[in-house]
């Protein structure tokens, strides 16, 4: 049995703790993609009136109505149909940006992940 240091158990512990934090963010992306996509579509004519934050925030209020709006319609699926617009909207962004190398998913990237 071998013995292992205090120090190498918080180095792993600390390693953890990073995968753990990058499954939450990818989690929170792909739940909030269907208002993130709404958010840019909407935002994009006004040629970025919003900032990085404002955008985050309004994505989140958008996907929560979007998930209102599915419950109001379809009650007993909404949770359903709402995961299979999350995986439109990434499956529609993957393929926009790696099969068509169109522009717009790196000008929704840019508007979520660096300051104006």
């Amino acid at each position: 049995m071998t013995h292992h240091s205090r120090r190498d158990r918080t180095r792993n512990g600390g390693a953890g703790a990073a995968g753990g934090a990058l499954v939450l963010c990818l989690l929170g992306v792909f739940l909030f993609a269907p208002g993130m996509m709404i958010v840019h579509l909407a935002v994009r004519p006004l040629a970025g009136a919003l900032d990085r934050g404002q955008m985050w925030i309004f994505s989140v209020v958008a996907s929560a109505l979007l998930l209102l709006a599915l419950h109001i319609v379809a009650s007993e699926r909404a949770s359903t149909w709402y995961l299979y617009l999350c995986v439109g909207a990434v499956a529609a962004f993957a393929l926009a940006k790696f099969g068509f190398h169109a522009a717009w998913p790196d000008a929704m990237f840019d508007a979520f992940s660096r300051a104006p």
